[in-house]
């Protein structure tokens, strides 16, 4: 069974090598024989400016450890745990008591909103079950396309990066 660091790192290397194939592609140092549809599609898949980049990556890193929510043992659950003890504390908590600890805006709920769904569904499934296998991918889908409404990120190139970092820690689970 792969440990965090492997998912991290396979995530990591899975992701570059996507990204260096549809640049490979696109310059046209390796020809696969692609529809136009296809290859337009590859290119919005390559992060073009910094913000974008970052997002993806951490987009990445949280897909390659996501389907471990449903873990017990898992460092990711307990990473989303508190940060969601956290923000409710500073959203919910506080404000009850007229302390505007930060600044409350539709960003910081949704914010808040998308990692009480990463903290609490998960519970509700074994390990390796609906959660492990297709319901993150939808959550964490759902979720990068409220933060990218919320945040103006590029959804396609930081989507992708999170079902490559999904889908890595799938096959690293297999293997």
């Amino acid at each position: 069974m792969a440990g965090y660091k492997t998912h991290l790192m396979g995530g990591l290397v899975f992701y570059f090598m996507v990204i260096v194939f549809i640049i490979l592609q696109l310059t046209g140092r390796i020809e696969v024989g692609l529809s136009e549809s296809l290859t337009s599609f590859l290119h919005q898949i390559v992060p073009n400016d910094p913000q974008t980049l970052i997002y993806s990556l951490i987009s990445l890193l949280f897909g390659s450890l996501a389907p471990d929510l449903d873990s017990h043992a898992s460092k990711i659950r307990s990473v989303v745990t508190s940060l969601s003890i956290f923000l409710l504390f500073m959203v919910v908590v506080l404000p009850l008591f007229g302390i505007e600890a930060i600044s409350i805006d539709e960003k910081v709920l949704a914010f808040t909103v998308i990692v009480l769904v990463f903290a609490i569904i998960p519970r509700f499934f074994s390990h390796r079950g609906a959660w492990h296998w297709f319901l993150g991918l939808v959550v964490g889908i759902w979720s990068i396309l409220l933060i990218s409404d919320q945040y103006g990120v590029a959804f396609t190139p930081t989507a992708a990066a999170y079902i490559i970092g999904y889908s890595s820690h799938l096959i690293l689970d297999i293997i």
